[in-house]
């Protein structure tokens, strides 16, 4: 089986980081189909998609893998009921609705419970091939 080559993921992925560049949080894998079954639901939570352009690395010609640059904060205000544990983020092409463009795990998983806000900062985020 072929695959692309780490010059096509740079490429591919410096395109998809225009096209998905909003971040979501979910409870567990959304899956190759993108689904938003396990997002934190935006309804009474204090939850919205991040806008993370210029926050990610363009990707990386020896590894081909974007790396976040800045500091996500989702919130204030903080969460407004747990959100639970966040293990996964999604790449998306609108703020609400939308398609996937395309998902990872996250490095550390956070429970985020009522009052807390969800964090990330530079280097604590990496996505595109899987090593």
């Amino acid at each position: 089986m072929s695959g692309l080559s780490l010059y096509a993921h740079k490429i591919v992925g410096d395109q998809i980081l225009t096209m998905g560049r909003w971040m979501s949080l979910h409870i567990a894998d959304p899956t190759d189909f993108g689904s938003s079954a396990n997002e934190v639901p935006t309804a009474g939570t204090n939850y919205s998609r991040f806008d993370v352009q210029g926050l990610m690395s363009p990707f990386d010609l020896s590894s081909g893998r974007s790396t976040l640059l800045g500091v996500i904060n989702i919130g204030p205000p903080p969460a407004g009921v747990d959100w639970g544990l966040i293990v996964f983020a999604g790449f998306w092409d609108a703020q609400d609705g939308g398609n996937m463009i395309m998902s990872g795990p996250l490095q550390t998983a956070q429970d985020i419970f009522a009052g807390k806000q969800f964090r990330l900062l530079p280097g604590q985020f990496t996505i595109g091939k899987t090593p």
